[in-house]
């Protein structure tokens, strides 16, 4: 689904959990290009009200 992309050492991500996607772990910070109902768009793996969650970054797949 494309590329993943490690930003781990960024400070500004924290230390600790990590996104899961088709079974892999992505570190906080690391990107992939993720495809719901249909729309593709970038993610970011990173933290949401104290989980791990992917939020929607700008641009396209």
């Amino acid at each position: 689904m494309g590329e993943v992309q490690d930003r781990g050492d960024d400070p500004a991500m924290g230390r600790g959990g990590r996104c899961r996607h088709q079974g892999e772990r992505v570190a906080q910070g690391g990107t992939i290009c993720l495809e719901v109902n249909g729309e593709r768009y970038n993610a970011l793996c990173g933290m949401e009200l104290n989980n791990t969650s992917w939020l929607r970054q700008p641009g396209s797949c």
